[in-house]
């Protein structure tokens, strides 16, 4: 009954960490679109911050730049998110047995010719009573690999919100400025 529990365990976990890679990758093309629009109504733009203002034209800079550091940042915590993650404490403390889901540390040095006979003699040599300890190891590691991975999105999400709202006042600002007539 535990395996069963620790099996389904890791499927929920698994699920949920390959449901965050989607929608972190989901995020980077919302990146993409959001600054190809940028860039294509600033360019239209163009002749009308030409002509604006000294003030008009600090504020538009200015909302440039902070969509440009938003967009920095939240794209390094998404690729963050979507990085391959290994907890390291997790895996320095499991190299002290050696088991399945932890196979080959970087101490071992096994090549991948050998890896194949090894997991085959570590499988052959794990007892019934060891196999629930193996899947809690993976349950634990998966948990950790969620947690860090879901951490490092949310923030990029919450950075893209922020640039999300600063573009939409900047397209309206810049709407506003090209719609207000010029004196002069």
């Amino acid at each position: 009954m535990r395996e069963k529990v620790l099996l389904a365990s890791i499927t929920e976990l698994h699920g949920s960490v390959r449901a965050n890679d989607a929608k972190c990758s989901a995020a980077l093309v919302v990146h993409g679109l959001l600054f190809a629009a940028t860039l294509g109504l600033v360019d239209k733009l163009a002749p009308v911050f030409a002509e604006a203002p000294p003030w008009q034209k600090w504020t538009v800079v200015g909302m440039v730049l902070v969509a440009a550091l938003l967009f920095l940042f939240s794209v390094g915590f998404l690729l963050a998110a979507l990085r391959p993650y290994r907890p390291k404490k997790l895996y320095q403390r499991d190299a002290q047995r050696p088991g399945v889901f932890f196979p080959f540390t970087k101490r071992e040095r096994i090549s991948e010719d050998q890896a194949w006979p090894e997991m085959r003699q570590r499988l052959n040599e794990l007892r019934l009573e060891n196999v629930e300890t193996e899947l809690a190891g993976e349950v634990t590691k998966l948990a950790f690999i969620l947690r860090h991975e879901s951490g490092k999105a949310m923030v990029g999400y919450f950075l893209l919100l922020g640039e999300l709202i600063l573009v939409i006042l900047l397209f309206g600002f810049l709407a506003w400025m090209g719609a207000v007539p010029r004196t002069g």
